[in-house]
């Protein structure tokens, strides 16, 4: 059984965290590219079905708290153009410690991927990033986003768990994320059955010659 399995349905519906996650940032993958920036995720809570408020401290060069609205948007196909089914969301700068008072525009609308999210879930040190200037009939080129990597020596995989716990319990990624696994285990069904069924065939021949 992995890590992610019975977590959604089993695990914490709580609608907020509190802690001291430290990661650093990354301008790229996170093992080929220089720290960018050090951080600390303090604490996050959901402010509405599918938006949560999170606090965080920049660390460099001196600490500087950081509240960040996040809206998860789509999880799935968007049904048009060349998006990939993909968690979607947009990210709001501000000012205030509850995010009641943020900037009207984004600074950055985006999506990451299942396996992203699922490694991030599976990992405590997983490297996890969102894709931003998302592809459209105008623009065709897509950025990724700086990525982010929690300090597995100082944080525990329970630890960050509970942290991607209130995010995905309480937007669309959980349900996401368990049809994914679902499907996968019925695919995973249906080719047992159709081994079993040639092996028996092959017996049956062998019987016969």
């Amino acid at each position: 059984m992995s890590a992610l399995e019975g977590t959604f349905s089993d695990g914490t519906t709580s609608g907020s965290w509190e802690g001291s996650l430290p990661y650093t940032l990354h301008g790229g993958d996170c093992d080929d590219s220089p720290i960018t920036d050090t951080a600390r995720t303090i604490a996050i809570k959901v402010m509405a079905p599918g938006t949560v408020c999170e606090f965080d401290i920049l660390m460099m060069p001196d600490p500087t708290p950081v509240y960040s609205k996040m809206e998860f948007t789509l999880c799935g196909f968007p049904g048009s153009g060349e998006l990939p089914d993909a968690i979607y969301a947009k990210a709001y700068n501000c000012a205030s410690s509850d995010c009641s008072d943020c900037d009207e525009s984004p600074e950055f609308v985006g999506y990451t991927t299942r396996a992203k999210m699922t490694a991030a879930y599976e990992s405590a040190d997983a490297c996890f990033g969102w894709t931003t200037d998302v592809p459209s009939a105008n623009n065709s080129i897509v950025a990724v986003l700086q990525n982010q990597r929690f300090n597995a020596n100082v944080v525990t995989l329970a630890e960050t768990q509970a942290y991607w716990g209130v995010v995905m319990n309480n937007t669309c990624i959980g349900p996401y994320l368990e049809a994914s696994r679902s499907s996968a285990a019925l695919v995973s069904g249906i080719n047992l059955s159709i081994f079993t069924t040639v092996a028996i065939a092959y017996g049956l021949i062998r019987a016969l010659i």
